[in-house]
């Protein structure tokens, strides 16, 4: 994998809280995993950013499994009828 790139242009310190606030959220969760994926932001229609995480890489590398996961409804009947 590539390593992320700064280039922003406006400085670090937006990306900053949004990842903090993110973290306070519970929605992401810090890391020291040997890969990373690049940070995109995206302009919103009222001109704020959005912040996206680039998967194109590791797209790239992720082998495609063309077997069907089980569904949920399924998995749970199996599981409450010891199937």
């Amino acid at each position: 994998m590539k390593n992320p790139k700064p280039g922003f242009g406006f400085g670090f310190g937006f990306v900053d809280k949004e990842i903090e606030d993110m973290i306070a959220m519970g929605v992401i969760e810090r890391s020291e995993a040997a890969y990373a994926s690049p940070l995109v932001l995206v302009k919103k229609a009222d001109g704020s950013y959005r912040v996206c995480v680039n998967f194109k890489e590791l797209n790239k590398i992720t082998v495609f499994d063309p077997e069907p996961m089980m569904s949920v409804v399924v998995g749970v009947a199996c599981s409450t009828t010891g199937a």
